[in-house]
């Protein structure tokens, strides 16, 4: 595909982005999370259609985290050199034919399979997102950026499961997949005619693969990076911990239909919105490192709060606790993104790709492990989300630590 020299997007701090710029990123953002809880309502009509366990359902979720962790690790290094755009596109066509083939499984083997490779579609938004902000904006800039992207991605969990109940009521299982079919094809045309260019120092040889390792090495091997990308993914797998077991909590053990759960989401996402509006509004207040600070402690008191609840189990005490547990991680993702990404301007895509292989790579990782632990109680669910933001705690004060120490440094 040609790009002509006035189809870039000029990199300038100043820079305000349009309304219908930042709902373009949102939509492109919200694929990983539509194409997740769009579906969450059907995972017991699937385990029923294919006279599966719930396990067996649960892994179609996890495959699909591990392929959108795995694409970005290719989408990012391949926006640094041939640019954002074609890349995205390309991504967005195989998502859409994924997604049609998820619809047409014939078993669960092949569910597994298509779930996959409709990760490694679904990723090219977020990762392509994340590298276009960075290369348009600064930090502060960007952090409003991410927290109004973060507000408005929170309709997604609210509108998606809502959506998929009614599709998996009123037809089945697979009217969700074929919904996600139609999604990507808008987005590609959405994208085909309004995404410009950004990448304006396209990046040589970023898909050499021993240049390729060099430019992740330098990513990883940044200790500061690692921790700020962790605070947010640690409690992101809190987060998939909860969208794993929960459809199964409410729908097998409560006894509620995909549409009433569905409704119930609304609530968690609101409050992961809240988070993130508050973020936006407040980093100039506090500063990023309260923000830092505070977004794992509101999660540690949501996980808190769950556990000393889980004695008994009900809608209020499972949704209450995952709501105020969503705020700490809504709070504290746009702060923490902004600043991972703003030491590596030449190789924002192959950053971007890392940052969301890390955050999808601990959700699958949680996704698997939580099943194990599954007791139909919430018991074994509040103790993983505690020990997820207990650890994000942890790599929040190691950024802080090491700032102050790099300050400390500086002469006067």
């Amino acid at each position: 595909m040609n790009i002509s020299k006035q189809d870039y997007i000029k990199a300038d701090p100043d820079h305000t982005p349009s309304v219908w710029f930042s709902i373009l990123l949102t939509a492109l953002t919200s694929m990983g999370v539509l194409s997740v809880t769009l579906y969450v309502p059907a995972m017991l009509g699937i385990a029923d259609d294919f006279q599966v366990d719930k396990v067996s359902v649960q892994v179609t979720l996890s495959l699909f985290l591990f392929g959108f962790a795995f694409g970005q690790l290719v989408y990012g290094p391949l926006s640094d050199q041939f640019g954002r755009r074609p890349v995205l596109l390309s991504g967005l066509a195989f998502y859409a034919v994924s997604s049609f083939i998820c619809a047409l499984a014939q078993d669960i083997e092949a569910l597994q399979f298509a779930r996959l490779f409709q990760g490694i579609g679904a990723c090219c938004g977020a990762v392509i997102s994340r590298a276009v902000v960075r290369d348009l904006y600064h930090q502060d800039q960007a952090i409003r950026v991410f927290a109004f992207v973060a507000t408005a991605l929170s309709l997604t969990p609210a509108i998606a499961p809502i959506i998929g109940g009614q599709l998996t009521v009123w037809f089945s299982w697979q009217a969700c997949f074929y919904f996600l079919a139609v999604v990507g094809s808008v987005m590609f045309i959405w994208s085909f005619f309004h995404l410009k260019e950004s990448n304006t120092e396209k990046l040589s040889g970023a898909i050499n693969p021993i240049r390729l390792a060099k430019i992740y090495w330098q990513v990883v091997s940044n200790l500061r990076f690692v921790a700020l990308v962790m605070i947010s993914s640690l409690l992101f797998g809190g987060l998939m911990s909860y969208t794993t077991l929960s459809p199964f909590l409410m729908l097998e053990e409560l006894k509620l239909t995909p549409d009433q759960y569905g409704l119930l989401i609304m609530f968690t996402a609101a409050a992961y919105g809240f988070g993130s509006y508050m973020s936006g509004r407040m980093v100039k207040v506090i500063g990023h490192q309260a923000i830092m600070i505070g977004g794992p402690i509101i999660s540690i008191g949501g996980a808190l709060l769950m556990w000393a609840l889980s004695f008994e189990l009900s809608i209020i005490y499972l949704v209450l606790p995952a709501s105020i547990y969503l705020i700490g991680n809504g709070f504290v993702a746009p702060t923490t993104m902004a600043a991972a990404m703003q030491p590596f301007p030449r190789i924002a895509g192959s950053a971007s790709a890392m940052m969301g292989a890390f955050q999808m790579g601990v959700a699958g990782i949680v996704s698997v492990l939580v099943n194990k632990v599954y007791d139909a109680t919430a018991l074994p669910l509040s103790q993983v989300m505690l020990g997820l933001a207990f650890a994000s705690l942890a790599c929040a004060f190691y950024v802080i630590f090491t700032d102050r120490h790099i300050a400390a440094k500086q002469p006067v």
